[in-house]
């Protein structure tokens, strides 16, 4: 993985476990934007604001 590559060879292993949970998380967004399951800024927006009002 690139993004192990690119860590010092001191990282710890708390600081691995961390660069991992960002590449998943990266990876569950672009699938489920693949997948059409995304929402646009003014639907986000709405969510949001609906929040605050209940």
């Amino acid at each position: 993985m690139d993004a192990l590559n690119q860590l010092p060879k001191t990282a710890s292993f708390q600081e691995i476990m961390e660069e991992l949970e960002i590449v998943a998380g990266l990876k569950r967004g672009l699938d489920a934007s693949e997948a059409g399951q995304v929402k646009t800024s003014a639907e986000v927006k709405e969510m949001v604001g609906s929040w605050f009002t209940k």
